[in-house]
């Protein structure tokens, strides 16, 4: 025998009404805050180390690349 109010929640379709059970009976978990705040801090880290590192590839790039030219003669002539 069905139980009275288990089934509350109720989706229009085209025709007819269909019954979603468990909806109202199963309680949602609370939120974790601090899991998605620390998920996000991480990827923002992440994303800083990335930013950082194709800076220094950049700085290293030019840096070998202007090296000999600007680098003085050690050469006695």
């Amino acid at each position: 025998m069905r139980r009275p109010g288990r089934y509350r929640v109720r989706v229009w379709t085209a025709f007819r009404q269909v019954p979603l059970p468990h909806l109202d009976d199963t309680p949602m978990p609370a939120p974790n805050y601090s899991f998605e705040k620390r998920q996000r801090e991480l990827a923002k880290k992440k994303k800083k180390e990335e930013k950082d590192a194709k800076k220094r590839a950049e700085r290293d790039a030019a840096r070998t690349d202007a090296g000999p030219e600007d680098a003085p003669a050690d050469t006695p002539e």
